[in-house]
């Protein structure tokens, strides 16, 4: 069991580092560089100059160079294309790291029914995560030298999903729910909804950050706490939008980020203070307090970000702690799930051969 949660812990770190690679390459316009989706023949890169002004060439019939207003020589984009191509390896990396070991582990009948079900989810939600990623690419490729910011949350809450689940199934193979991790129901009942409620908020949060980052808003309203002194982007408003300013509005895009930070901390405070007053096994404990570490470190990278003009360096951390956040959220939840009773054999048989026993206080038949 310890291996096959060894081998999780890689993919999981292998996602963590493909979400990290995925925020700079959309941080240095990288992600338009390659403009076909070859899931073999693209593992093979440009090796020589005729093949890398064959990918060029291919790249100046699109948007992204055709609308450029200075001349890109091939040095340059030998540089986008990097980040694109190490993203799409990390994918297919993963890919590889994940059904190899598994394939290998259902053989030797190492993985329980009921976590090679889970896994299988996990697996096709990877292979359609390639296609979904296609599809972002391809909304860059038309009329616009930029991908839909919806196509965009689309692909990042898929992975993010993935890594999530992930670190579950991890949590459950190194401590299956077999006793109740609270001494007091009610209690327990009480943190596992704010997790949850917790999981909703940080799933709604990252939706809006691929949007903050699809139609590039972090780059206006640089100020905190306020938006150039004002709460709410009022000037910014656009009537012809009517609701889609919620959505497509920069602006007020970046206004709704901001706010959902703000549940969210409320949220982790509440629930980093009941976990101090409820009776929990360490482990648990520690990857709730673990939560509200990276939550606050989370905040902080943000608003550097934003007061920074969104520099490489934070942007990315913001990005990769974001994806730490989701896979500790993951683990306790997993540790205030509702127990399951698993019994080995020997107590099974104990148990048994008490409740079929005669009872001696009970008087006897004659």
């Amino acid at each position: 069991m310890k291996a096959v949660a060894r081998w999780l812990l890689v993919v999981c770190a292998l996602i963590v580092a493909m979400v990290a690679v995925g925020g700079i390459t959309r941080l240095t316009n990288s992600g338009l560089s390659i403009v076909e989706w070859a899931p073999i023949v693209g593992i093979i890169p440009p090796t020589n100059d005729q093949t890398w002004q064959h990918a060029f060439a291919q790249y100046k019939q699109y948007p992204q160079y055709q609308m450029r207003t200075t001349p890109m020589e091939l040095a340059e984009f030998k540089s986008i294309f990097f980040w694109e191509y190490a993203h799409r390896l990390l994918g297919r990396l993963i890919g590889l790291a994940f059904f190899i070991p598994w394939g290998y582990f259902m053989l030797r009948r190492r993985i329980a029914s009921r976590t090679s079900w889970q896994l299988a989810g996990v697996g096709l939600l990877g292979a359609v995560q390639g296609g979904i990623g296609w599809y972002m690419v391809k909304s860059g490729l038309q009329t616009q030298p930029h991908v839909s910011h919806y196509r965009l949350a689309l692909h990042l809450v898929t992975a993010l999903t993935m890594l999530g689940w992930l670190a579950y199934v991890r949590a459950d193979l190194l401590a299956p729910s077999q006793v109740p991790d609270v001494a007091r129901p009610n209690a327990a009942r009480g943190l596992r909804n704010v997790a949850r409620l917790l999981l909703v908020v940080l799933t709604i949060q990252i939706i809006y950050g691929a949007f903050v980052a699809g139609l590039h808003a972090g780059y206006i309203y640089n100020t905190w706490p306020t938006m150039y002194g004002q709460w709410f982007p009022s000037a910014s408003w656009d009537d012809a939008l009517s609701y889609r300013n919620w959505i497509d509005n920069p602006a007020v895009v970046q206004f709704v980020h901001r706010v959902v930070a703000y549940v969210f901390v409320v949220l982790v405070t509440i629930f980093c203070a009941y976990a101090a007053r409820v009776s929990l096994r360490s482990a648990t404990r520690q990857w709730i307090y673990g939560v509200g570490v990276l939550t606050l470190v989370q905040v902080g990278l943000g608003i550097a970000t934003l007061l920074t003009l969104v520099t490489l360096p934070l942007a990315a951390l913001h990005q990769t702690c974001g994806a730490l956040l989701v896979a500790t959220l993951s683990v306790a939840i997993h540790g205030l799930r509702t127990p399951r009773v698993v019994l080995d054999r020997e107590t099974e048989i104990t148990l048994t051969s008490e409740l079929n026993a005669p009872d001696s206080k009970s008087p006897s038949r004659t």
